[in-house]
């Protein structure tokens, strides 16, 4: 079921030698549907406790952003100390090279928060030995390992891997996402590429900065806040999956406040999709490539217009 786990489930006849604890590979473990019903699963951090670390994700993440703001605007004052500071303001809002700055900078800070506070409830390790529980001949049998070792931070986030034939139908629904939005945006007269877009690709100075903050450490940052941590806390309450679904998106939406109402609606869009895929994979990686691949279409299309090779409207 799992194939995290990899398990062989292959019966293993009992030693005559007392059994030693030892520690195990990964590959013998078996599913987590497979332990013994002593072993239950732990209980994620409630709503309070996780809208807590939630805060806290976000007050780390606007220091970071602040912290780069800072730095930046030192650098701009000591080129030219007459500078005006409502033109200093105006041109950071629009620089592409301070916001692939900031979006890799505040994204590792607050990743690390993020697996902070799931590795604090979930705390197991690959590295854990066999308990004294676990150490007989009847768990021997069936190669269960301790539940410490079963729930880690990884699980927490549901970094569980899924096949390719798994993944694909899902990049596939996101490109037909991709493809419906910017039909609709063209038959409403809207552009394709917001303006946002358009000005942070053309002061971008490092290009390849810019893609790696785009289209890879906002969205691994985003998925493993959203779709990992607070959905784990939030989907175990009164919510359900449905509710966390809308209330992840929602919020997901409410930080993108660089784009206008259509482009923020077009964002929640995007999330209830990336939400559903976690339900259905029970898994981050698939929500977390089709985030990728969302971004690096929309940098695409700016890259495209801004060199001139097509005329996007």
């Amino acid at each position: 079921m799992d194939d995290f786990f990899n398990p062989t489930n292959e019966p293993q006849p009992p030693s005559e030698a007392p059994l030693q604890p030892e520690v195990q590979s990964e590959s013998q473990f078996p599913p987590i549907a497979q332990t013994r019903p002593e072993q239950a699963r732990p209980s994620p951090w409630g709503v309070w406790a996780t809208l807590g670390w939630a805060i806290l994700v976000g007050i780390v993440f606007s220091i970071a952003q602040a912290a780069v703001v800072a730095v930046f605007t030192v650098m701009a004052y000591l080129d030219n100390p007459k500078l005006d500071s409502v033109q200093l303001i105006k041109s950071f809002e629009s620089n592409g090279f301070l916001l692939s700055v900031a979006v890799c900078a505040s994204s590792l800070a607050s990743g690390l928060v993020t697996i902070l506070a799931a590795r604090q409830r979930w705390p197991g390790t690959a590295r854990a030995s066999m308990s004294p529980e676990a150490a007989t001949p009847e768990a021997a049998s069936t190669n269960t390992p301790p539940v410490s070792w079963l729930y880690t931070w990884r699980h927490y986030l549901a970094l569980r891997p899924v096949s390719l034939k798994t993944l694909l139908p899902w990049l596939g629904a996101l490109c037909l996402f991709a493809v419906a939005s910017d039909l609709l945006t063209y038959s409403l007269g809207r552009p394709i590429v917001p303006d946002f877009m358009q000005k942070a690709y053309g002061t971008a100075r490092f290009l390849p900065l810019l893609w790696m903050a785009v289209v890879i450490f906002g969205p691994v940052f985003e998925e493993l806040f959203f779709r990992g941590f607070l959905f784990r806390g939030l989907a175990e309450s009164k919510l359900g999956a449905a509710g966390t679904i809308l209330i992840t998106s929602l919020l997901w939406a409410s930080i993108h406040l660089q784009y206008d109402a259509y482009g923020i609606f077009l964002v929640f869009v995007a999330g209830l999709l990336l939400g559903w895929t976690r339900v259905r994979t029970d898994s981050i990686y698939p929500p977390i490539a089709m985030h990728c691949l969302m971004n690096f279409i929309a940098t695409t299309e700016a890259a495209l217009q801004h060199s001139g090779l097509l005329n996007i409207p």
